[in-house]
């Protein structure tokens, strides 16, 4: 209960991972819109792009993009999303439809899912690659093979989770990736595991149940 009290509060989880020295973008929280408005204009003075979310949302809904250089096609495709660019932003109250929002810096692609799931104390970790980045993630996603530095460990170890995870990166301008959000569930686009023969799904129930399966092969090297 603490865990998904914790993560489902996107300041709250930002705040401690923050704390445990993870890498987060610039961010603020806003109960009300006088409150929204300082942060947006300074946002706005310093030609930072940025990102309102709602504190607690599913699916990308509620969520507004100041930026400058998305294209049209990736606004297009972001059909849940809207944009503006630092002179058309509008304030408006309907965006604490949802409640109090985060306002942050906007990070970039590429954007990952990864599918993680710890079985005493061993994780698995499935990395797929949107290709889609604001999207429905199932309508374009593809396995990667990456070297790069998710922590995915020690954010497991700060958010506590257990058993099967679903975790959302976007890149920083350097290509680092930093974690925007931990679902306690499976990912939307888990069921692309078992097109490459990897059914992590199928194991996390098998362990919760307590009945045998195929030892979990991780190993598979995938075409980039």
């Amino acid at each position: 209960y603490k865990t998904i009290n914790l993560i489902s509060n996107k300041f709250r989880t930002y705040k401690i991972l923050e704390k445990n020295n993870l890498k987060m973008p610039l961010f603020f929280l806003s109960k009300n819109l006088n409150v929204l408005k300082k942060h947006v204009r300074m946002f706005i003075k310093q030609k930072r792009e940025f990102v309102i979310k709602p504190l607690e949302s599913r699916g990308g809904r509620g969520i507004i993009i100041c930026s400058v250089f998305d294209s049209k096609r990736v606004r297009k495709n972001a059909k849940r999303i809207k944009f503006f660019n630092f002179t058309n932003f509008r304030f408006d109250k309907a965006i604490f439809k949802f409640g109090p929002v985060i306002i942050m810096e906007k990070l970039y692609p590429p954007a990952y899912d990864v599918d993680c799931l710890v079985i005493k104390n061993k994780i698995y970790s499935v990395f797929r690659k949107r290709i889609n980045q604001y999207g429905i993630p199932y309508l374009g996603n593809k396995f990667v093979n990456t070297k790069k530095n998710f922590n995915i460990k020690k954010i497991i170890k700060i958010l506590n989770l257990k058993h099967l995870s679903d975790l959302d990166f976007f890149s920083d301008k350097a290509g680092k990736p930093v974690l925007i959000e931990a679902n306690p569930r499976p990912s939307g686009s888990i069921s692309l595991c078992y097109k490459e023969n990897i059914p992590i799904f199928s194991y996390a129930i098998s362990k919760f149940l307590k009945v045998k399966y195929p030892k979990l092969d991780l190993n598979k090297k995938f075409k980039s």
